[in-house]
């Protein structure tokens, strides 16, 4: 199980979603910290460029940056709207 920590930007915005997509998120960015190789999950990919040491997490038109650090934390950086 990894652990999860959230920048202060990603809270901010995950607050300004709706209740029920936030739920959503949560639930997403849990199941993840629970899996033992993120790399499964098919909502998961790794960015390229110079962005290599990002991942991202497809939550329905929304992608959440994460990192993942030592193997053992994922930090949540960013919450977006596709494109």
């Amino acid at each position: 199980m990894l652990k999860v920590e959230y920048t202060k930007e990603s809270i901010r915005q995950l607050k300004k979603f709706p209740s029920n997509i936030q739920k959503k998120i949560i639930k997403k960015i849990e199941l993840l910290s629970q899996s033992e190789n993120i790399h499964e999950n098919k909502n998961v990919r790794r960015l390229t460029g110079d962005l290599k040491e990002f991942h991202r997490l497809r939550v329905g038109d929304l992608r959440i940056i994460i990192k993942i650090r030592d193997g053992v934390l994922i930090i949540i950086f960013t919450i977006l709207p596709r494109g």
